[in-house]
């Protein structure tokens, strides 16, 4: 599948400069479409006050990683699902037309 675990160091890195460009009182909406087993969502929990995050999504197509993932992060607020990223549709909030309006 192409896969590739990023190493929680590298995730730390990310987000403690990310934390350097996001100022203190912005909500963090977080959204992880190729999930694994969470380094990145385990960085920004290090890195940032949960009151700051206001929500947090997280991916996974392979069950492999996604079932132990949605285990491991089952008692966080993290909003977890195993299936692919390319075929979901987008929140409403985010979508700007009606699909098949456009000319």
């Amino acid at each position: 599948m192409g896969q590739f675990s990023t190493p929680s160091r590298l995730a730390l890195d990310v987000l403690r400069f990310a934390k350097t460009i996001v100022s203190t009182d912005s909500n963090i909406r977080f959204l992880d479409p190729a999930f694994g087993t969470g380094s990145f969502y385990s960085a920004l929990l290090a890195e940032f006050p949960i009151e700051q995050i206001s929500s947090a999504e997280g991916i996974e197509i392979d069950p492999h990683y996604g079932i132990p993932a949605a285990d491991l992060w089952a008692s966080s607020s993290l909003r977890f699902r195993v299936a692919d990223f390319t075929a979901l549709d987008p929140p409403p909030e985010l979508v700007c037309c009606p699909r098949n309006t456009l000319a």
